[in-house]
């Protein structure tokens, strides 16, 4: 009988710890997105974050791992260097808002503000959950990494906020290479 509960204890806690583990993994995606933001982007790779500007937690501590990121892709020059765009979710915001924004934390960055009808289809292609009530914003705060293979970008990770780091996404980046 006790070893029967000690078994299912230790099941319990190995379940409990990959339930909590689980937003810390990156979430492997193999979904093919167009939008006009990636029109532009000669590169091979991208990084998308969707936030907003008057964000003061996930959004500036994402793209402050995003700076890194460009930093430390510098000192490792077999790593490619990504386009980094910063997409603004805030229905109140303007295109000139977010590219200011994207630019305080590196001038690479994009900075690019999608319009309800945008953000709509930018919803569906990236799996976003994002409600806004005035001021009030809630989204996931994922960053996700694009490839482009064969004229056709593809989504190849979506990392969440818990999980992102600059060391991880220089990694997948010299894996993608």
């Amino acid at each position: 009988m006790l070893l029967r509960n000690l078994l299912g204890l230790t099941v319990l806690a190995v379940l409990v710890g990959i339930i909590f583990s689980i937003p810390l993994l990156p979430m492997q995606s193999q979904n093919a997105v167009s939008h006009e933001m990636l029109n532009d982007i000669d590169r091979r790779h991208a990084i998308v974050f969707f936030g907003f500007t008057g964000c003061k937690d996930v959004c500036p501590t994402s793209l402050a791992v995003l700076r890194k990121v460009l930093a430390l892709q510098k000192t490792k020059p077999d790593t490619p260097t990504p386009a980094v765009i910063f997409v603004d979710i805030d229905a109140n915001s303007n295109q000139r808002l977010a590219e200011r924004y994207a630019k305080q934390f590196d001038e690479r960055f994009i900075g690019y503000h999608a319009n309800e009808q945008e953000l709509a289809k930018l919803s569906q292609l990236f799996g976003l959950n994002i409600s806004q009530k005035g001021e009030q914003i809630n989204h996931r705060g994922r960053t996700y990494l694009l490839e482009k293979r064969n004229g056709r970008w593809w989504v190849d990770y979506a990392i969440n906020p818990q999980g992102l780091t600059a060391d991880g996404l220089i990694n997948e980046l010299r894996q993608e290479s």
